[in-house]
């Protein structure tokens, strides 16, 4: 199923921004200090 020109873009920004949230989450997390572990983020 061939995707439309810019099916593509939209799925890049969608993922980069997903992966972004996810890094700057991590970040905070790891600021915030060793008692706020990943499961607390899910």
């Amino acid at each position: 199923m061939p995707f439309e020109p810019g099916t593509g873009l939209i799925l890049f920004v969608v993922g980069g921004t997903g992966v972004l949230a996810t890094y700057t989450g991590f970040k905070v997390a790891e600021r915030l200090g060793p008692e706020l572990e990943a499961s607390d983020l899910l």
